[in-house]
């Protein structure tokens, strides 16, 4: 009597293993590299600069490095050889660990890997670079392999050793994303783990003392004062010559040039704080060897300055703001400027740069400054009439334009004669809505140059503010912008040819046949 289907004590053969379906890895490919070799063999393959290599998730750093010996025919790579990650946009990053598998590492089917000499970091330490020095002294980049739980101070005396430095007045400071010196490690018993420091930073090494605890500590320049634009509240002529006579031993002038220009002067560093006022910071500053001997009646005669990219910006202000508030951190700097009279400028006033263009030409009078106060409005009328006021010109007769100096490009401040529609913010019909100029797209701010042109002498062209200067800017700018093209474009193509060249030839489609055998009943 046949048993029931269920109850059968006949197992079911399995289809033969020819006839199974296959599932294939989850497997990616990665291009590597070759930086171990200087000299390529054209007829020997295992010598080519860049292979690709098939990986799983499952592989870990230290086998995708053995393959990659292997296939490049490496027999010797210098402290056993490493692979690191070659980012189209930051180049080479850190070292990665053998011990990191590939998902961890961040490897996948779009990562460029690189294999050269060095050791590989354990999955306990970090991989840093450091600036040996000034930028100025031409040392070059160092790279130091710690452990994370080191002190801010052993790693300072590790890269002091490596640099080959005896004294030991130094410390350490650490860099944004585009180089520029940040924070300071101000505690030298503290971890690289807690003071923030990961793998891959790039650390300077400045010389000197560290800033007492809670204060901070900001190099000064000291820049010439532009002329006014405006008339003075006050005279003072006595006074004014002789500001004027004492600057002219602190000014630098490059007598390289056909007329005498002052540069700006690096007068010293200053320890300052959190808790300080702006009006104690002008004392100290007032206190530096070549402000000292020009005995300014008040602190209100110095006007403090942020600096950035060589560009004088921000305007501190009120006196009484203490530095905390101010948003001041150890990457700041400085710069101070005597005042021909006494200045306390309010929130809503706004320190230019105005420059009136020459008729017929592409060059601008030299740059004379101006206080823009805000109180009464801040639209592109508002700033025009201003201007025009202080100019002695007719408001309807002149067009200004902000310079944006990195683009090398001017955009004309137009009025918002336009409508605004929709539910949120929405006018009567027929009112017009004013730009305000502090805010986007033109963010006027202290230090902007402000171009201002005359229709009735210069009538063509409108909207074109550029200078000879600005037009070799942008043709600067389109090379750099074509290079980069042109980089990725190779790289894409190489390692196009490289997968054509190492393409596998796809296995021909074959029928599925599964065996099933026959389980009717009799």
């Amino acid at each position: 009597m046949p048993t029931k289907l269920g109850m059968s004590s006949q197992k079911i053969p399995t289809a033969p293993v020819a006839d199974q379906i296959i599932l294939k890895r989850n497997v990616f490919f990665v291009q590597i590299e070759n930086q171990c070799v200087k000299e390529l063999d054209p007829v020997d393959s295992s010598s080519r600069r860049t292979i690709k290599f098939e990986v799983s998730p499952e592989y870990t750093v230290g086998d995708l490095k053995a393959m990659a010996l292997s296939k490049f025919g490496v027999a010797y790579a210098l402290k056993g050889g490493r692979l690191r990650v070659d980012d189209e946009t930051v180049g080479l990053r850190a070292p990665l660990c053998d011990q990191m598998n590939i998902v961890e590492a961040r490897i996948t089917h779009k990562t460029n890997l690189v294999l050269q000499h060095g050791m590989s970091p354990q999955s306990n330490q970090l991989t840093l670079t450091f600036t040996p020095g000034e930028a100025c002294s031409g040392l070059p980049d160092m790279e130091l392999i710690v452990d994370r739980n080191q002190t801010v101070g052993t790693c300072l005396k590790l890269m002091l050793e490596k640099a080959n430095f005896c004294d030991k007045q130094w410390y350490l400071r650490k860099t944004n994303w585009c180089g520029e010196a940040a924070e300071i490690l101000d505690e030298p018993d503290a971890t690289l783990e807690k003071s923030l420091v990961y793998d891959g930073d790039h650390l300077l090494l400045v010389r000197g003392s560290l800033p007492p605890k809670g204060y901070f500590r900001f190099p000064v320049w000291f820049h010439p004062t532009s002329e006014s634009l405006q008339e003075p509240l006050t005279a003072a002529t006595a006074m004014l010559w002789w500001l004027s006579s004492s600057l002219q031993g602190l000014m630098k002038r490059d007598d390289s040039a056909p007329a005498a220009k002052e540069e700006p002067v690096m007068i010293g560093d200053i320890d300052i704080s959190k808790e300080s006022t702006l009006e104690e910071m002008k004392e100290i500053i007032m206190t530096l060897d070549l402000l000292a001997d020009i005995p300014l009646p008040t602190p209100k005669f110095l006007r403090v300055r942020l600096k950035v990219d060589e560009i004088l910006g921000t305007v501190l202000r009120p006196d009484s703001t203490s530095v905390q508030r101010l948003k001041l951190n150890s990457s700041s700097v400085l710069a101070v400027q005597i005042m021909k009279q006494e200045e306390e400028l309010s929130p809503k006033e706004i320190v230019l740069n105005v420059k009136v263009r020459i008729p017929d030409s592409k060059c601008y009078a030299p740059a004379k400054e101006f206080v823009w106060n805000t109180a009464s409005g801040s639209s592109p009328r508002n700033l025009k009439q201003a201007i025009a006021d202080a100019l002695l010109l007719p408001a309807q007769h002149i067009v200004l334009a902000k310079h944006f100096q990195q683009r090398f490009e001017w955009v004309i401040l137009l009025d918002a004669n336009y409508k605004i529609e929709g539910t949120q913010g929405k006018k009567k019909k027929g009112k017009v809505s004013a730009s305000n100029l502090k805010q986007s797209h033109y963010n006027i701010k202290d230090g902007d140059v402000i171009g201002v042109k005359d229709l009735r002498f210069d009538p063509n062209n409108v909207d074109n503010f550029c200078t000879v200067e600005d037009e070799e800017g942008k043709e600067k700018l389109k090379v750099i912008a074509e290079e980069k093209r042109k980089e990725r474009l190779e790289k894409k193509n190489r390692q196009s040819d490289i997968m054509d060249r190492e393409k596998r030839p796809r296995r021909p489609e074959v029928g599925l046949t599964i065996k099933v055998d026959d389980f009717t009943y009799s």
